[in-house]
């Protein structure tokens, strides 16, 4: 085991030692760093709590230091936990601080971090995700055992290749944030706003503080957001009360790909947020035989349709497409298929109300030719896509895909689909298509967070092209509103809940708000 006093104390710089000195004068108890033994080992004697405690998704950090200069004799040398932030390279000091004591380095340890836990210097009691010894302080295994016996994952230490360490929290940790201070935890660490129930906050402080700032403002949007979670969660499929849940997070998600053997394979690799595919770009996802995987669904989707559907009586839902090919309700395929059937939809259905004489034409020149718009994840649907052509048969279906990701341009067709793929955004990449669309669309569009829209939109409205888009979320809705009344190009329409959108909830940290891909459907009027 290591010696405190074999090892040369970290150095800190005048700025680090008045930030220490401060917190050894802001101690509640002048008498605490005189007598902290018994303090600490109070704590440690209700070290089974710790086990119990929420986790806080942040690195903690253990280490001696050195306070003041080492030749004067109010040198202070001491062991203190701090909270290194993933967000930030620097080391932000919000645990306890300690003396070295007579007692034993390893009871040191241990009663110290037992206290950091219990009685943090702020916010509720706590443990980290992760702990890092520093400067080899303990790495003893018993000391190792007892820390991970707590539930907290060590790393950086010299015996991590002989002692097992946990490299993941538990699989029910979902970590969440606070609307105000950022500070990331496990959800029994928040109380939810009491008017919006979609924000989490550590404590009252932070609720008023975030309400006088800005809550007040969108809490009324996020109270209109949340009205909608029921809508938007109901499906015809025998796993919805799973995938609509607030805590359908990834490894839900992925426990249920598994579940149906569809884990990491086919067509589902983008589906299973795997970091190993983010580096792959879009279009270049690697093909296999099995595309869709699920064996009777494989089969039935590689061939035509038995029983054609006239465009002028669609398919109004998901358990009408189900019946339509003969899929059980317990089926994951429309995981895959919420895009080409949410574009059926507002080609059938949106469009003949929207535009009715565009749809006329539509049939009278028996092709529809759509653009796509920021289409990275879609350029590798191309059989997806296939599905939508059959349903639209007798009709040509003809899609170019932009995406400012793309690497490629490509082309391929099968049966009446063709399909184009066009690296670069639509208004510089557009010159590569000599015909004008029936319409355009950009799934998942999230106006706001894209300048870019503004030069495509100029495009497709100045040819008056029907310009429709779908977003996960509604609070996404109502930015896009506003991005678009400032550019003063147009406006957006009502918006509808698709009835083909995508029946797994997405997770998010930040809040409740329910989140479904291509859950709203929407068009863009032109202002003039």
């Amino acid at each position: 085991m290591s010696n405190l006093s074999d090892m040369k104390p970290k150095s800190f710089t005048a700025e680090d030692v008045f930030k220490f000195n401060e917190i050894l004068e802001e101690a509640k108890d002048p008498q605490l760093l005189v007598c902290n033994d018994s303090i600490f080992e109070q704590s440690y004697a209700q070290s089974d709590r710790i086990k119990t405690l929420p986790y806080q998704d942040t690195c903690w950090t253990m280490e001696e230091v050195e306070l003041g200069d080492s030749n004067e004799q109010d040198t202070k040398r001491v062991i203190i936990v701090s909270e290194l932030s993933f967000q930030s390279t620097q080391e932000v000091v919000e645990m306890s601080v300690a003396l070295t004591a007579s007692v034993s380095l390893e009871k040191q340890t241990l009663h110290l971090l037992s206290h950091a836990c219990l009685h943090p210097r702020k916010k509720h009691a706590r443990r980290p995700h992760y702990l890092l010894l520093k400067n080899n302080v303990n790495e003893s295994r018993s000391i190792l055992k007892d820390i991970q016996d707590f539930g907290i994952n060590l790393i950086g230490t010299s015996l991590t290749d002989t002692v097992p360490v946990n490299v993941n929290p538990p699989e029910e940790a979902l970590f969440y944030v606070c609307h105000n201070c950022g500070l990331k935890a496990t959800q029994d660490f928040f109380i939810t706003c009491p008017k919006c129930s979609a924000v989490y906050y550590c404590d009252e402080t932070c609720q008023t503080e975030a309400y006088h700032q800005r809550h007040r403002l969108e809490c009324q949007k996020f109270s209109a957001c949340m009205n909608k979670e029921n809508s938007l969660g109901r499906f015809c499929f025998e796993f919805s009360e799973v995938c609509t849940q607030r805590k359908f997070a990834k490894q839900k998600l992925f426990n249920f790909l598994k579940c149906h053997d569809v884990f990491d394979q086919g067509l589902w690799r983008r589906e299973c947020q795997l970091s190993c595919y983010n580096d792959i770009p879009y279009g270049a996802l690697p093909n296999d035989e099995k595309l869709y995987v699920l064996p009777l669904e494989g089969v039935v989707l590689q061939s035509a349709l038995v029983n054609s559907v006239s465009i002028d009586e669609p398919l109004k839902d998901w358990s009408d497409y189900y019946n339509l090919r003969g899929f059980w309700l317990d089926s994951p395929i429309a995981g895959l298929l919420h895009y080409p059937l949410t574009l059926y939809w507002i080609i059938t259905t949106c469009l003949p109300k929207h535009y009715p004489e565009v749809f006329e034409n539509m049939k009278t020149s028996h092709s529809v030719e759509v653009h796509v718009l920021g289409a990275e994840k879609e350029a590798e649907m191309f059989h997806p896509f296939l599905e939508l052509a059959r349903l639209l048969s007798p009709l040509k279906v003809q899609l170019h895909l932009f995406g400012d990701q793309l690497v490629h341009h490509s082309s391929c067709s099968s049966e009446n689909l063709s399909f184009s793929t066009h690296p670069g955004f639509y208004h510089a990449s557009i010159s590569s298509v000599s015909t004008l669309p029936h319409m355009a669309i950009g799934f998942n569009a999230g106006l706001s967070a894209y300048p870019s829209f503004k030069e495509t939109l100029e495009i497709l409205l100045h040819q008056r092209c029907p310009v429709y888009c779908t977003d996960y979320c509604y609070l996404s809705l109502l930015h896009s509103r506003k991005a678009l009344k400032k550019s003063k190009l147009g406006s957006l329409s009502d918006a509808q809940i698709n009835p083909f959108r995508c029946p797994f909830r997405i997770f998010t940290s930040d809040s409740n708000l329910p989140r479904y891909s291509n859950a709203w459907a929407f068009h863009i009027k032109s202002l003039n």
